[in-house]
This record gives C-alpha cells, structure tokens and sequence, in this order.
C-alpha cells in the first residue's frame, strides 16, 4: 500500500525537488540515495500497479535533472524565470539547450529530461531544427509519442506555407495581368489598327508573308510595321495578328463577292471561296 501512496504522489507532483522528497541544498549523494528507495517501491517489476511505469519515468528523469549541482541550478534558474517559461526548456548533461515541443506531457519540459530520450533511442526523437545562439547548441524536436502535437504544428506549418503561395501567385498573376494590360494598350492589335496594314496581296515586296490560323489564307505584313516589335515578342505579336487576319479575310471574301456579282452579274470563284471560307 506504502507504494500506491507513493505512485499517486509521484503522478501529481511537478517538482523535481519534491519528486525525489528533496530540498533545493541537496548534495549529489542525497540524490542517489532518494532514487535509489523510491525506484525499489514504484519500479514496474516490483508493484502491479498500472501507473508504476510513469511514475518510475517520472523519478527517472528527476534524478537525471538533478544528479549535479550544475543541474539543479540550472534547474533552480529556469524555474524562477517569469510568466513559467521554465517548462518549455531542458538542458541535457553536456548543458547543451533543448525546446521541446509536447504540451500534453509536463515533464519533457524539464531540466535534464533529454537524457531520458537519449536512453531511449533515436526513433523517439525527430530532430527538425539545429543551430547555435549565445554560444549554446539548440536543438528542435518532436517527440513522436505525442501524435496530436506533432500533426498540429505540421499542419500549422502547411497551412503557413500555402497561404505565402497563394500569395506570391496572386501577385505574380496581378503584375502579369497589368502588364498584359498596358502592352496591349500600347500595342493593340486588331482590325482597326491593322486595317491599310495588313493586305492579302503583295505589291510592294517589302513584307514579311505568312498565313491566317484557321483559314491558313495566305497575308502579308510590310517589314516596316514588324520590325517595331521587340524581338523577343514578336513571335507572340504575329501569333495574335494570325488571328485577326482569319477576320479581316472574312471581310475582305465577302467584299470581292459582291464587286464580282457586280461585275459579272453573277456569281464566280470569289463567291465560291467564300461559300468555303463560311462553310469552316
């Protein structure tokens, strides 16, 4: 019965000190001496009671943040820092600093509880993050037996990361957006502007020949008029006056039609290729 005491003790207590029935001027030895008769009445293989191995762990790591005296003063130090910032840190025994993500358990908050992860193996821990500050090596890390923690700031972290793409596109696509905008106003392309420009017969031979998009209707451009174009965009440029050229031949088909029905009474082979161009 003395050991269930003992155990339910354990579980509710948060101090180290008070963990291992110490005081703050305890010696090495005392250490020692308290883990040693408590571990005898809590330890898993000596009492069926099913919290026994929490507890055990819970003296496990009081003993290992307070086995010197350098760490309990750390420990004693961290403690006394304001708002309780304390329990975020932990120094192992090379009083190297640790901020351990586990809000559920209090305990891996604690001075010299990294000890206890590394006796555990390297599967418990995932490092995420390592540097140097203030002369101290920093370490990050989840600890994988708190599944809840570590999908939580994961998903945190995924949720960061995409709202700055989304972002970052946004803009990229507003700048593209206002640059389209202004290139097509200062150079628009249309039948208006192309109109005396663009003609389907060459008669000067100064022009660049090529054909519409979907007629594939032969057309030509005076040099004079492409060569205002950047060079790196004027492919995109004569792509886009391919377009038009299919309208402006539907007009120009449609006219010659109407002059030869005029000319000839009757309809000849500037109709026919206009019944063609329609039938597309």
């Amino acid at each position: 019965m003395e050991s269930e005491g003992e155990i339910r003790r354990i579980l509710n207590e948060t101090d180290y000190f008070k963990i291992l029935k110490l005081g703050p001027e305890c010696s090495n030895d005392d250490v020692k001496r308290n883990y040693r008769k408590l571990a005898s009445q809590v330890h898993p293989d000596r009492s069926k009671n099913p919290n026994s191995t929490n507890a055990f762990q819970k003296i496990s790591q009081a003993k290992q943040a307070l086995e010197t005296e350098t760490k309990r003063r750390d420990y004693i130090n961290i403690k006394e820092q304001p708002n309780n910032q304390w329990n975020r840190y932990q120094y192992n025994f090379n009083g190297q600093h640790h901020n351990v993500y586990n809000r559920n358990n209090v305990n891996n908050g604690y001075p010299g509880a990294r000890r206890e992860y590394a006796n555990r193996g390297n599967d418990d821990v995932i490092y995420v993050f390592r540097g140097v500050q203030n002369g101290r090596q920093y370490y990050y890390y989840y600890d994988p037996n708190n599944q809840e923690d570590i999908f939580e700031e994961l998903w945190q972290a995924l949720k960061y990361v995409l709202m700055v793409v989304i972002i970052v596109v946004l803009i990229f696509a507003a700048i593209f957006s206002i640059y389209s905008a202004y290139d097509n106003f200062k150079n628009p392309i249309n039948k208006q502007t192309l109109k005396g420009i663009l003609t389907f017969d060459n008669q000067d031979g100064r022009s660049m020949q090529r054909y519409s998009r979907k007629y594939r209707q032969k057309y030509f451009l005076p040099y004079s008029y492409t060569n205002r174009f950047e060079r790196s965009k004027q492919f995109k440029y004569l792509k886009k006056i391919d377009s038009v050229a299919d309208e402006m031949w539907k007009d120009e088909i449609d006219i010659r039609c109407e002059l030869e029905k005029k000319q000839i009474g009757k309809e000849g082979s500037q109709c026919m290729a206009k019944r063609r161009v329609f039938r597309r």
